[in-house]
């Protein structure tokens, strides 16, 4: 595969991996009541997408040819 291959691929198993995992947080927690409930998810939403940014940026370093 190429690079940009490799990094898709290592980037859809992560974010479904921690898609469940924030899932299962919002889940638990979510019993919340009024807009303290909006306001809890959506910070677990920005923890998220911030989490996926910092995991796109680290997957640059991605190398595949053989050293």
């Amino acid at each position: 595969m190429t690079e940009l291959g490799d990094r898709v691929l290592g980037f859809i198993i992560i974010a479904t991996g921690l898609a469940g995992l924030f899932g299962w947080v919002i889940g638990t927690y979510g019993e919340y009541e009024g807009s303290l409930r909006y306001v809890a998810t959506a910070g677990i939403l920005v923890v998220y997408f911030v989490l996926l940014v910092g995991v796109w940026e680290a997957l640059k370093y991605t190398d595949t040819r053989g050293g």
